[in-house]
C-alpha cells in the first residue's frame, strides 16, 4: 500500500494585517531650495559622522565630505556659487 499524505490548503483569505500601516505619502514638492539644503549640509554631516563613523571622523574628513555634497547639488540643481 502506498501512504497517502495530505497537506492542507493555504489560507490565503486577507486580513489586512499583513502589512503595518502606512500612511499617505506626500505628493512631489512643488518648490525646492538648494540654499536650505546647502545651509545645513556642513552641520548634518559632521553630527552624522561623529555618530557613525567615530573612528573615522575629523572635522575636516567631514568638511570635505560636506563641502562634495554641496558642489553635487549646485551642480543638479543649477545654484549659483557663492561669490
Amino acid at each position: 500500500m502506498s501512504k497517502v499524505t495530505h497537506t492542507p490548503a493555504l489560507d490565503t483569505t486577507p486580513t489586512r494585517r499583513a502589512l503595518p500601516y502606512i500612511p499617505e505619502q506626500p505628493g512631489p514638492v512643488d518648490t525646492f531650495d538648494a540654499g536650505e539644503i546647502i545651509a545645513v549640509l556642513p552641520g548634518a554631516v559632521d553630527e552624522a559622522m561623529r555618530k557613525t563613523l567615530p573612528g573615522y571622523y575629523t572635522p575636516e574628513k567631514a568638511a570635505q565630505i560636506a563641502a562634495g555634497a554641496i558642489a553635487w547639488v549646485r551642480a543638479e540643481f543649477s545654484y549659483p556659487a557663492r561669490a
